[in-house]
């Protein structure tokens, strides 16, 4: 599952997300104990800020104008290629 640093902490503007992503972790969690006894694993993958649209996104659906923010984290394509190491990795363990 693909969640966010941003579920570790409330952020002005985005609570919604915040609030989403968190709900997200405690379901993988769950997940996790109940499958874990047939030899299925869960991932939850915690990126922190990626560049992307999504705050101008945010801008758009909020209808408040969101403070400029210039991501300066990894691009899409890094978090997609760590999350497959990850997976890759545990299929070894």
């Amino acid at each position: 599952m693909i969640s966010s640093v941003a579920s570790k902490r409330g952020i002005p503007w985005i609570n919604y997300y915040c609030a989403t992503k968190a709900a997200m972790n405690v379901f993988a969690e769950s997940l996790r104990v109940e499958w874990g006894g047939y030899g299925i694993g869960v991932l939850v993958v915690m990126p922190g800020i990626t560049e992307s649209k999504f705050m101008s996104n945010v801008k758009c659906y909020s209808g408040i104008a969101m403070p400029s923010i210039k991501p300066r984290g990894q691009t899409a394509e890094e978090v997609a290629y760590l999350t497959v190491r990850a997976i890759r990795k545990n299929k070894k363990s």
